[in-house]
């Protein structure tokens, strides 16, 4: 069966969208995915894709990329659609869609959300273990049942991204035998734990630091910078690097630290445990880890988890949520 799947946002959210790709692969389907351009390489090697459909409305306009679009799907006849966004966006296309192909959607989760992050009721209604990335999973094998396809996902990896051995080999003659890798950045400042410096400092006693981020993370150079003092095979790759050489640097990495981000889930995608530091975020909201050897610091907060993103600070901006936590609390995991 040909299947289209739908997710164009945001790194984490794409990488959980990953975890449907191993079913549907197993029960023989040709799968083809869609997202939007700036995390199109995301997927560049994996075998189990016939195509990426890169969205491009920054480019061309959300009209013209719409049409071009749909014009595509409905000349590529789908057998079924997965829609893992469920954004205004996808329920404007949704007629066109169901014109198409047989569409499933994962919804959004917003009463849950609200009852978990204003009703305190993460007990009762967080996410379990896997959290998104099985929610999206549960969704592809309904869908697989639905066209009368079956398959036993237990054994499965539930995220899964794949990196060419080339790139790897490339990256390995440049980066030490064995070294860790932190993941100071975050696409909100509200989620970034400030003591990356600290931690570096600490790791480098064992093995050299490699900091990976884009342009604006600065602190990559500071934790580079401590890490170098004790152990000078340490370097900063601040904007250096593109996805495809972020994911091979990861897969090489000894150790993996990092705040709760994309990269931390793209590292888990590609078989590796990591150390992640979450601080507004909490395992109820579905975003943490999910492999038994990956390791989340934490605080028991009354007032955690209060959002997705950290963008509002309920004990008056002192985010005692990520300053609590020492670089010896993380590096002793």
């Amino acid at each position: 069966m040909k299947v289209l799947v739908i997710r164009l946002s945001a790194l984490g959210d794409i990488t959980h969208a990953s975890s449907v790709i191993e079913p549907l692969a197993t029960a023989g389907c040709e799968i083809h995915f869609v997202t939007k351009s700036s995390f199109a390489s995301i997927f560049q090697d994996h075998p189990q894709l016939k195509s990426i459909y890169a969205y491009d409305a920054a480019k061309l306009g959300e009209r013209v990329a719409r049409e071009q679009f749909l014009n595509w799907v409905e000349q590529s006849k789908f057998d079924f659609i997965l829609d893992l966004h469920d954004s205004l966006r996808t329920r404007l296309w949704r007629r066109r869609l169901r014109a198409s192909a047989r569409l499933f959607v994962a919804k959004k989760e917003r009463w849950r959300e609200f009852a978990i992050l204003f009703l305190r009721q993460k007990n009762g209604m967080g996410f379990g273990a896997g959290g998104r990335a099985l929610k999206m999973r549960t969704l592809a094998l309904e869908a697989l049942r639905a066209n009368g396809l079956r398959v036993d996902a237990a054994s499965m990896p539930l995220t899964s991204l794949a990196i060419h051995a080339d790139t790897v080999a490339s990256w390995k003659a440049k980066l030490p035998a064995r070294f860790a890798v932190l993941l100071p950045g975050s696409a909100w400042p509200g989620k970034q734990w400030p003591y990356f410096p600290e931690l570096a400092e600490a790791i480098a006693a064992e093995l050299p630091i490699i900091a990976l981020g884009g342009e604006k993370d600065l602190d990559c150079d500071a934790a580079a910078e401590r890490a170098q003092k004790i152990n000078p095979q340490s370097s900063s790759l601040r904007g250096k690097t593109n996805f495809r050489d972020s994911m091979a640097i990861l897969f090489l990495a000894e150790r993996i630290f990092g705040n709760d981000t994309g990269m931390v889930h793209v590292a888990e995608a590609l078989g590796k445990d990591v150390t992640v530091i979450e601080g507004p975020t909490e395992k109820s909201l579905g975003f943490s880890p999910y492999r038994p050897g990956s390791k989340i610091a934490g605080l028991s907060l009354v007032c955690r988890p209060c959002s997705k993103t950290g963008k509002f600070c309920l004990r008056f901006g002192s985010r005692i949520c990520l300053k609590g936590i020492s670089a010896k609390d993380v590096q002793t995991l």
